[in-house]
């Protein structure tokens, strides 16, 4: 691949609110398979006895010149400050021109050599944007022309909370270290709590499980944390394994006929989120959190006139009551606390996944809320 640097353009005022100015962290290496990696594909049991990097995130994105576009493709996810790398499939031997424009402004530009394969990269760093924004890369090549639609999410949601976050304090207990570098990539301070539950000292407002595989273990932590929750803290438990019932929570399984259904999130979830960037099938089974608990992500069959993609704004209202057979993110009263559990594909690497960065800032965001605490206690 020859050229596809950074467009040196002045940003646009209109955009000026939405794009921060973003640096290359990284030169990525030219060259390689235009094969797409499966974003965030690595689960608790993959990679959890190796450190992450601190490194930016890149998203792949396939672009296929040799095949009919796709109207009806969802917008690719790509977390803002990290890089972008268009794999492209077109006529082997030639050249292919690329670029990535958001509105009227140039984010970046470039030419691609494929192969005698007929596969070619470009690579470009993404600004850090603050809030979301929409891109889109076009792809030519003769007549042949493409172009995806990008979605940039904010790396860092919980920018403008992190000095109540550190008052509060955090404390995070996840084997695989996932949620620990996704709050360390928003410069948020946490407490590790393994050592800190050896000697019962956790006195913080918010406490995150993740990356267990196995549901005694987890049940276990649970219990040892409930005199946080009935104190009035939040207990928050992402993606437990199959077999997990704990404090009133349990994972569900996905019953073996399953209609098509889409994801739906309450609005509490929706700042820089939308239904449709979340897949419409749970891997990692359901929630069941009881009649009392709060319901905020949920599975629902769509409307059979409908065929078309779920309302992007998220749910204005959610359920009346919560179904043990639909619900994926659901918070459930303990004491003056709350219990709240997940289980989104998504969350299972919420440091590459940008659906799953940003879903986790969002549950933290509604937890200093507090919704669920008595007025006299808030």
């Amino acid at each position: 691949m020859s050229g596809g640097g950074k467009a040196t353009i002045p940003m646009a005022l209109t955009l000026a609110a939405i794009w921060a100015a973003a640096e290359p962290a990284v030169s990525p290496a030219a060259g390689g398979e235009p094969v797409a990696p499966a974003t965030g594909a690595s689960g608790p049991a993959a990679g959890c006895d190796r450190a992450r990097p601190a490194r930016p995130v890149v998203a792949t994105v396939p672009v296929w010149l040799v095949r009919p576009p796709d109207a009806k493709a969802p917008p690719e996810l790509c977390l803002g400050g990290g890089a972008l790398t268009a794999a492209i499939i077109g006529e082997p031997n030639a050249s292919a021109t690329w670029q990535l424009r958001a509105e009227t402004l140039l984010l970046a530009r470039g030419r691609a050599k494929l192969d005698d394969r007929g596969w070619g990269v470009g690579h470009t760093a993404l600004p850090a944007v603050l809030a979301r924004g929409r891109a889109v890369l076009c792809v030519s090549q003769g007549d042949a022309r493409r172009t995806r639609r990008i979605d940039i999410l904010p790396p860092a949601p919980l920018r403008h909370v992190r000095a109540t976050l550190r008052a509060w304090g955090v404390g995070v207990l996840d084997p695989c270290g996932l949620v620990g570098d996704a709050l360390r990539a928003q410069a948020v301070d946490y407490a590790d709590l393994r050592p800190q539950l050896q000697h019962d000292f956790f006195r913080g407002e918010i406490a995150i499980l993740a990356g267990f595989d196995d549901a005694n273990e987890l049940a276990h932590a649970c219990r040892q944390l409930a005199y946080c929750a009935r104190r009035g803290a939040a207990l928050v438990v992402l993606n437990p394994p199959a077999g997990f019932h704990s404090l009133g929570v349990r994972r569900a399984e996905r019953p073996a006929a399953w209609p098509r259904t889409h994801v739906k999130l309450d609005a509490e979830l929706t700042r820089t989120l939308h239904a449709e960037d979340f897949r419409p099938l749970s891997e990692d089974g359901l929630i069941d959190a009881g009649e009392t608990a709060l319901v905020l992500a949920w599975l629902e069959t769509p409307d059979k006139k409908a065929d078309g993609p779920p309302d992007s704004a998220g749910a204005k209202t959610r359920p009346a009551r919560p179904n043990p057979s639909r619900v994926l993110v659901a918070a459930r009263p303990l004491g003056r606390g709350v219990v709240l559990a997940a289980t989104l594909p998504e969350l299972a690497d919420c440091y590459d996944n940008p659906a799953g960065r940003c879903m986790l800032s969002e549950i933290i965001l509604w937890i200093l809320k507090r919704p669920w605490r008595p007025k006299e206690h808030t």
